[in-house]
C-alpha cells in the first residue's frame, strides 16, 4: 500500500483570521446546502463542460489496486493523472526537467510552458519510517479540473524526488486540504512580505536523519531561500492581515481558491473511493466540488469542527486550526473500546482523514494491542481472512466502522487464508500537527466524506469543518466471508486509469451514495508478470473492456491519456508482510 506524507505548511496570520476585516470579492455561502461538480476518480472530458454560473463539478477516480487514487487534471495543455491527496493543500507534478526514473513513460508537464515565480520548493513527505521528498520551482499556469478552470494557479514543477507516485500512475499530487497546510502559499507570501517571517526562523540543514525522539518528516515542510532550508514552523505574525487575505486570492491552494473565487456554488469537496480489491463495488469513485453529490442530502452527514489546537499542547503556534482533523470520541476494535495510547499526554485524540495514506496509523501502543487481539501477538498483525473484524472511530457522537472487506489485506501468495491487518503504528503527536491517528484509505472507501473550508475571513461565523456519512453495508461481514470463499489461489484486484468522464451510477446504497458499477466475471487467463515496480504484483489482462468504463455518447470507449497502462486484474501476490504502501 502506498503511504503519503503531508506537507506543513504555517500560515502566518492564521491566528488572526477571526478579525471583522471583510473582503469584497471573496463570495462564500454560509452553510452547507451544496451545489457543485463531480470528477469520477476517472473524469469528464472538460472541453466539453460549459462555464458554470453557479459552479460546480465532478469528475471519477482511477484507482490502482487501492493503494492510491488519481484524477485527471488539466495544466496549461496537458492533462495530467494526480494523485488524490486530503492531506496535503499543494498541487505539484513532475516536469520534464526531471532527473533519474521520474515518469516510467507518463505523460510530464513541459517545461517550457512554465511561468517561474522565483520560489523553490522542496517538500518532504512520510513520517520518521518513510520518508520521501519532492524538489522544484514553482510558477503558475492555468488548472482546470472536471471543467472548472482557473488561471494563473501556482503549482511546483518537480525535478527531483524520490517518491514512487509514478509507480501507482501518477505524476504528481493534487492537494486537497485545507489552506493552512499549503507549503506553496505560505512560501510566495514570504517572498512577497519578508516581515512575515522573524527571526525566529530555524534553519535546519541540507539533510535531514530522523531519529526515534525526533519530529517526523511530514511535520516539517521546508522551501529554499537565500541557499538555505527554512523551517516554517516556528513563523509569527508580522505583517496584515489584509496582506494574507489578498495573497490568497492569487497564490492559494486550487480547490480552496476556486471556491472562495466564486467559481464553485460553495467552497467545499466530496470524496467517495471505490474497492477495487477483493470484493470489488463499493462505493462510486467520485470528486465533486462545490456541492454534494446528487442524491445525498447535507443532514444526513454527521458534521464536526476542524480541530483547534492549543499553545498548552504545543502544536502549531501560528495556526487556531488544525488541517483536516477532526476530533475522535473513541476507537472500537469488533465493539470493544480500545485503550488510550500513554505516549502522550495532555494532547486531545484527534484523526487526519488523509486520502494520500493507504493505511490506517496509529499510536504505537494501541497499534500493538490491535495486533494482540487478532493474532495472539503484539508484534504481527496476522489473522484469518474469513474472520471479519471491524474498527470504529466513534467521530462527533457517531461511530463510523472500516468495512471487514478493507480491514487488511491478503498476507502470502497463492494463500487465501491469512491476512494482515491495514493498520500500522505511526510517530505519536509532537511538535506540529498533533493527530494520533491518520485515517487512510480503508476508513474513505467506509464513508463518504465531505470537506468544507468555511469562510476564511469570520470563520468564527462559518468555521470550516467535515461530514460524514457511514457507507457500510449491514450484511459486511456475510460480504466478507463470501468473497473470500470465491477467490481462488489469490484475492482480485484491478487497475482503473483515470479517464474524461462523470461515472454513471445505476444504484445507490446507504445514505443515497452511489454505487460503483458491477464488473463482469473474472476471468481465468493465464498470469504474467507485472510492469509495477512492486515485485509482490502479477497482472492477467482481461479480454475485454470493463462495463464501468465511461463512454461517449456514441458508446466508444473513452481512451486514457496514459501511456503503456491497461486495464487489468490484478492479482496481489504478497511475498512479505507488508505491500506497497503510500503516505503522502
Amino acid at each position: 500500500m502506498l503511504q503519503h506524507c503531508k506537507h506543513v505548511l504555517l500560515l502566518t496570520l492564521c491566528c488572526c483570521l477571526f478579525s471583522t476585516i471583510t473582503v469584497a470579492h471573496i463570495q462564500q455561502t454560509s452553510s452547507p446546502s451544496r451545489r457543485g461538480v463531480h470528477v469520477p476518480i476517472y473524469a469528464r472530458d472538460s472541453t466539453a463542460l460549459d462555464r458554470r454560473s453557479l459552479g460546480s463539478g465532478s469528475i471519477g477516480l482511477g484507482d490502482y489496486q487501492d493503494i492510491a487514487y488519481n484524477v485527471l487534471v488539466r495544466i496549461g495543455n496537458i492533462s495530467l493523472p494526480l494523485l488524490l491527496d486530503s492531506g496535503s493543500a499543494d498541487l505539484w507534478t513532475i516536469a520534464d526537467t526531471c532527473k533519474n526514473n521520474c515518469t516510467r513513460g507518463l505523460p510530464v508537464y513541459p517545461h517550457k510552458s512554465f511561468n517561474y515565480s522565483g520560489v523553490d520548493a522542496r517538500l518532504f513527505y512520510g513520517d520518521t519510517a518513510t520518508g520521501t521528498y519532492a524538489f522544484g520551482p514553482v510558477g503558475k499556469d492555468t488548472v482546470n479540473i472536471a471543467g472548472v478552470a482557473i488561471q494563473n494557479q501556482y503549482f511546483a514543477a518537480i525535478n527531483e524526488t524520490d517518491t514512487n507516485v509514478v509507480y501507482t500512475n501518477s505524476v504528481g499530487l493534487l492537494g486537497l486540504g485545507f489552506p493552512v497546510n499549503s507549503v506553496i502559499w505560505n512560501a510566495l507570501f514570504i517572498q512577497e512580505y519578508p516581515a512575515g517571517a522573524n527571526t525566529t526562523i530555524t534553519v535546519i540543514s541540507t539533510s535531514i536523519t530522523p531519529t526515534p525522539s525526533s519530529p517526523s518528516i511530514y511535520k516539517r515542510s521546508t522551501l529554499l531561500r537565500d541557499n538555505n532550508y527554512v523551517e516554517f514552523g516556528d513563523m509569527k505574525n508580522l505583517a496584515t492581515v489584509d496582506q494574507l487575505l489578498a495573497t490568497f486570492i492569487t497564490n492559494g491552494p486550487v480547490v480552496a481558491r476556486m471556491g472562495f473565487s466564486g467559481l464553485l456554488a460553495e467552497p467545499s469537496f466530496t470524496i467517495t473511493l471505490q474497492r477495487d480489491s477483493l470484493d470489488i463495488g463499493g462505493n462510486i469513485g467520485m470528486l465533486s466540488l462545490g456541492e454534494l453529490p446528487p442524491g445525498v442530502l447535507n443532514n444526513s452527514l454527521t458534521w464536526v469542527p476542524i480541530r483547534l489546537y492549543t499553545s498548552e499542547e504545543g502544536g502549531i503556534p501560528s495556526s487556531p486550526a488544525a488541517p483536516n482533523e477532526v476530533p475522535i470520541d473513541n476507537v472500537y476494535l469488533d465493539g470493544q473500546a480500545l485503550p488510550q495510547s500513554t505516549l502522550s499526554t495532555g494532547v486531545s485524540l484527534s484523526a487526519l482523514i488523509d486520502t494520500g495514506n493507504s493505511l490506517i496509523r496509529g499510536p504505537r501502543d494501541v497499534v500493538a494491542t490491535i495486533y494482540e487481539r487478532i493474532s495472539g501477538s503484539n508484534t504481527t498483525s496476522t489473522y484469518d481472512c474469513l474472520t471479519p473484524h471491524t474498527l470504529e472511530f466513534s467521530i462527533g457522537g457517531q461511530k463510523f466502522p472500516i468495512d471487514p472487506r478493507d480491514f487488511g489485506w491478503q498476507a502470502a501468495a497463492n494463500s487465501i487464508q491469512t491476512c494482515n491487518a491495514s493498520i500500522v503504528a505511526t510517530d505519536p503527536p509532537s511538535k506540529g500537527f498533533l493527530y494520533a491517528w491518520s485515517l487512510g484509505d480503508p476508513f474513505l472507501k467506509s464513508v463518504l466524506a465531505s470537506f468544507y473550508y468555511g469562510n476564511l475571513t469570520h470563520p468564527s461565523v462559518d468555521p470550516p469543518r467535515l461530514g460524514f456519512v457511514s457507507t457500510v453495508p449491514q450484511n459486511a461481514a456475510e460480504l466478507l466471508i463470501a468473497a473470500v470463499k470465491s477467490s481462488i489461489n489469490n484475492f482480485p484486484a484491478i487497475i482503473e486509469p483515470p479517464l474524461n468522464g462523470t461515472p454513471n451510477a445505476s444504484q445507490t446504497g446507504v445514505a443515497g451514495v452511489a454505487l460503483a458499477p458491477t464488473l463482469p466475471a473474472l476471468p481465468s487467463s493465464v498470469i504474467s508478470p507485472s510492469a509495477s515496480k512492486s515485485a509482490d504484483t502479477l497482472v492477467t489482462t482481461k479480454p475485454s473492456v470493463p462495463s464501468s468504463s465511461p463512454t461517449k455518447s456514441n458508446g466508444t470507449r473513452l481512451a486514457s491519456s496514459r501511456l503503456d497502462i491497461c486495464i487489468g486484474i490484478i492479482f496481489v501476490i504478497l511475498t512479505s508482510s507488508s505491500p506497497l504502501a503510500m503516505l503522502v
